[in-house]
């Protein structure tokens, strides 16, 4: 009898020991790979006082790891252009800024800094169509003004994503990587008009945007920034908590007039962003964040240390 009392009794201890042992390990797990709520409460209530007003549940709980994506960046031009074009390099020129190639087919292409291209098809005008390196949504607009909107599964979307996807198709087989549709516009003179963006892992990546002409199921035209990438390797790293993300922009908006003296976040997005390695050794993806504001504009900050990535954008009504 008494020995059925002692077991009773060293087995409750042990269930007492491995409950306190679980609600332990459920602790330390939420502080490891989540964020406190009173951390999260605190940030909104500091910011606030200084004009930033931020939803409490607009704020992601959950710590996470990000992928980077290091690009191999050696001869990124003439190898991008021959990809293009399909042809090889005739002529080389230098250009303010960048490079202009000449190719035996008569296609033209240009690349500038920050990863601005230009290409132009041989059957084109010398003085083009979008005439610059711009593929900018308000340049889309001067361009479509007017014209109706078309499908982004047509032809000429079809054949947008065909020409930006060149230099992907080996990439696609280990990266998530896809060329997105932002809008289709036409027809004039027998033109249409595709606005690209790209996005790597679900998200967007930042300063991707194209604008290409295309005429009879050909792109003709093509102009804006875009990073065609040749990744040579990645690997994870932790990410910066987005509370600490979020105090990095508080700073930043301290040392800037804001209309009214208030500033409303209106949302956080993760993004990936181009960032230049030292000594002209390639470039990487870095995992962002994209705070976007009602007074100050959208701002872009790494994920890795907090750093402000884009200059300020006034938004415009």
């Amino acid at each position: 009898m008494r020995q059925k009392r002692i077991m009773a009794v060293l087995f409750t201890v042990l269930c007492l020991a491995l409950f306190i042992l679980a609600a332990n390990l459920l602790v330390l797990h939420r502080n490891v790979y989540r964020i406190p709520e009173t951390a999260v409460e605190d940030l909104c209530r500091v910011l606030a006082d200084e004009g930033i007003y931020l939803e409490a549940d607009m704020v992601p709980r959950r710590r996470e790891d990000g992928l980077i994506y290091v690009s191999d960046g050696s001869e990124y031009e003439e190898k991008t252009a021959v990809l293009l074009t399909g042809s090889e390099i005739k002529s080389r020129f230098v250009i303010p800024e960048g490079q202009l190639f000449l190719h035996y087919s008569g296609d033209i292409t240009e690349f500038t800094d920050g990863f601005g291209f230009h290409y132009r098809h041989a059957s084109l005008e010398p003085e083009g169509v979008v005439n610059h390196a711009d593929g900018s949504l308000q340049v889309y607009e001067q361009l479509t003004e007017g014209l109706s909107p078309l499908s982004v599964s047509g032809s000429a979307a079809q054949a947008a994503m065909t020409f930006l996807d060149r230099q992907d198709e080996q990439l696609q087989r280990n990266l998530q990587i896809e060329t997105v549709i932002a809008s289709v516009h036409g027809y004039d003179n027998g033109r249409t008009y595709v606005r690209c963006l790209r996005q790597i892992d679900g998200v967007e990546v930042t300063e991707n945007s194209v604008i290409c002409v295309v005429e009879n199921g050909v792109v003709t035209e093509a102009a804006g920034k875009w990073c065609f990438m040749n990744f040579a390797e990645s690997y994870t790293a932790q990410l910066s908590d987005i509370t600490n993300i979020l105090f990095m922009m508080k700073r930043t908006l301290a040392g800037i007039d804001i209309p009214n003296g208030r500033c409303m976040v209106l949302g956080l997005e993760q993004c990936y962003s181009l960032y230049f390695l030292a000594q002209n050794e390639g470039f990487c993806l870095i995992p962002c964040w994209r705070v976007k504001t009602d007074t100050a504009g959208e701002l872009v900050y790494s994920a890795l240390d907090g750093t402000l990535y884009t200059k300020m954008e006034e938004i415009t009504s």
